[in-house]
């Protein structure tokens, strides 16, 4: 329970401390199979590749704090929808929303070298991997399948449990410590993801040149009419939202002034005060 939380968590104390290293040991098995993914698409540099594997486990949490911020409700709009409701549009255009925002560094890094890779070619592998991976845990493992209730905590309340779970145990985003998320269930989505990328690493670089820029130009067209329609779509709730309530002013004015220009009968009225 959150009482049992504040009670007990303070930044960095022991029981923090303790519930780290218990967050670690119980999730063993997906840092091994993290590590033997890193190995797989990251064996020309290790380090750089651990090191990249860290910042996309935390940019996937932090974007999901930003998603929630009142400051940030010209960008979140889709994502609050996915909070407030089950139909297709939420679903499909929440899993359109973490493909595009997941992959946006590469295009940023392209932008500034004209290249896909900062240092080294697997870089947009990984961060596409990461992408998926992320992708579909959300849409998969805990929209369809309802691994555990960690996720569906955080529909009732956005101020915990954003994601991956480690996170919210280092960050003091954890709803409850003595309720730990196995992420046994990470696994088939990380070996899937990570073969799809590890085929792509070591199929495209094989094609002709001009097959590359074929894959590069379709793929900058996918993002960019993904971008789009995430924006319209963004704009249409906002708009949409904005209406409601020049609809619901409308109204309430109007009920005000059949109050002032339709006064109640003499009898009612008389009722009404001797009341």
């Amino acid at each position: 329970m959150l009482s049992n939380k504040s009670r007990t968590y303070e930044w960095l104390n022991s029981y923090h401390i303790g519930k780290i290293k218990e967050a670690f040991s119980t999730n063993f098995p997906t840092y091994i199979g993290m590590i033997v993914s890193c190995t797989i698409l990251c064996y020309e540099n290790m380090l750089l590749g651990i090191i990249l594997y860290i910042f996309c486990t935390h940019l996937s949490y932090y974007v999901h704090i930003l998603a929630h911020q009142d400051n940030a409700k010209t960008i979140n709009c889709i994502h609050e929808y996915h909070h407030n409701y089950v139909d297709n549009y939420a679903h499909y255009l929440q899993i359109v929303l973490e493909l595009v925002t997941s992959i946006t560094p590469i295009f940023i890094v392209y932008l500034f070298t004209n290249r896909f890779y900062v240092k080294n070619r697997f870089e947009p592998y990984v961060i596409f991997m990461f992408s998926l991976f992320y992708s579909s845990i959300h849409n998969i493992n805990y929209s369809m399948l309802h691994v555990n209730t960690i996720h569906e905590n955080h529909h009732k309340n956005w101020c915990v449990n954003y994601g991956p779970d480690i996170c919210d145990v280092i960050y003091g985003t954890k709803e409850d410590y003595e309720i730990l998320e196995d992420t046994s269930h990470y696994l088939p989505n990380l070996i899937i993801c990570t073969i799809i990328a590890s085929v792509l690493y070591h199929t495209i670089p094989r094609l002709t040149d001009s097959a590359q820029m074929s894959i590069i130009k379709y793929m900058t067209q996918t993002y960019t009419y993904g971008a789009m329609i995430l924006l319209m779509f963004n704009i249409n709730i906002m708009f949409g939202e904005l209406d409601t309530d020049k609809s619901d002013f409308a109204q309430n004015m109007d009920d005000i002034n059949k109050k002032i220009y339709n006064p109640p009968s003499p009898s009612l009225t008389r009722s009404w005060y001797e009341v």
